[in-house]
C-alpha cells in the first residue's frame, strides 16, 4: 500500500511542478506576444496536462480495492 502512495505522491509532485512552471512562465509574459512565447507556453501546458493524466491513469489502475 506504501509503494501505492508514494506513486501517487512522485506523480503529484511531478504535475505540480509542471502547473507552477507554466503558472510562472504566463505570469512573466502574460501576453504571449513575443518570439516563441505562445510555443513555450503551450509546451508547458502540454507537460503539466500530461502530468495530470498519469497521476489520474495511475491513481484508477492501482486504485486499492478497499476504496
Amino acid at each position: 500500500m506504501s509503494e501505492y502512495w508514494d506513486r501517487i505522491s512522485e506523480l503529484s509532485e511531478d504535475f505540480s511542478a509542471k502547473h507552477k512552471a507554466a503558472k510562472d512562465f504566463l505570469k512573466e509574459h502574460p501576453k504571449l506576444d513575443g518570439e516563441g512565447e505562445r510555443k513555450k507556453y503551450w509546451d508547458l501546458q502540454n507537460a503539466a496536462c500530461t502530468a495530470s493524466v498519469r497521476w489520474q491513469e495511475y491513481c484508477s489502475e492501482n486504485k486499492p480495492s478497499d476504496f
